[in-house]
């Protein structure tokens, strides 16, 4: 199990749930006991991003989706993530079966961090999967948009992306989507529903999924989509593009 954990002893930070995230691991035997907390060794900034003068930043990762894929570079997680400090970009660490970092290959030679998708609308809560039956990726992301009278946003999309291409071992390149998987209207408005969070997929067959998400009804008055209001969880069958 690959997990979100916020730290509250991180120096200079105020806000854990931002700044404070970490991703971890536990392992078990049957699926209710757990043990061997351990950190994953992410790296704790990013060379390869923008965003200040050295070219570098913090990276604050969070809501991982790990991809059980052995290859002959020693890897046998894939390990994608999405970064608070970073959101226009998808991440990406391998691990190999003892959950150590393994550099990935590239073009500028090997790389602790992968940077899979750019753009916009911004990524987060990531869900990737490798298509068996096909050898194609596929991610799932929710776009929060626009910002309300109260910091939230004013709506939340889940977009689907196929990948365009694979490199070095097995690593997905992805572009944007174009438009999204499910379509919501800002809060505020007539719209019942403003926002789909948290996408979960389980793939059926070659074709067919399941996509689980969280549903944010648009019922507090305001122009805000409330990320923990009155939300269910649901279920809807769909076929991969």
């Amino acid at each position: 199990m690959f997990f979100t954990a916020a730290l509250n002893n991180i120096p200079g930070c105020s806000t854990p749930q931002t700044c404070g995230n970490t991703i971890w691991y536990a392992t078990s035997t049957d699926g209710t006991n757990w043990s061997g907390y351990t950190r994953v060794p992410i790296p704790a900034t990013d060379s390869q991003s923008a965003g200040s003068l050295d070219g570098t930043q913090n990276i604050y990762p969070y809501a991982p989706s790990a991809v059980y894929d052995p290859q002959a570079d020693g890897s046998v997680f894939k390990i994608f993530f999405s970064d608070y400090n970073d959101t226009s970009f998808v991440k990406m660490v391998t691990l190999d079966a003892n959950r150590n970092l393994v550099n990935v290959a590239s073009p500028s030679g090997p790389q602790p961090l992968f940077r899979l998708f750019s753009g916009t609308p911004a990524a987060s809560n990531v869900q990737v999967i490798y298509n068996q039956y096909t050898g194609v990726w596929y991610m799932w992301y929710s776009n929060p948009q626009g910002v309300g009278s109260n910091g939230q946003p004013s709506y939340i999309n889940i977009y689907e992306v196929k990948m365009v291409a694979k490199a070095y071992y097995n690593y997905p390149i992805f572009n944007v989507q174009g438009a999204p998987l499910i379509a919501n209207s800002p809060a505020g408005g007539s719209s019942a529903v403003c926002g789909t969070n948290t996408p979960g997929v389980l793939l059926l067959d070659a074709t067919h999924y399941e996509l689980f998400f969280s549903q944010i009804p648009n019922t507090t008055g305001d122009n805000n989509c409330y990320e923990t209001e009155n939300r269910s969880i649901q279920m809807w069958s769909y076929t991969l593009n």
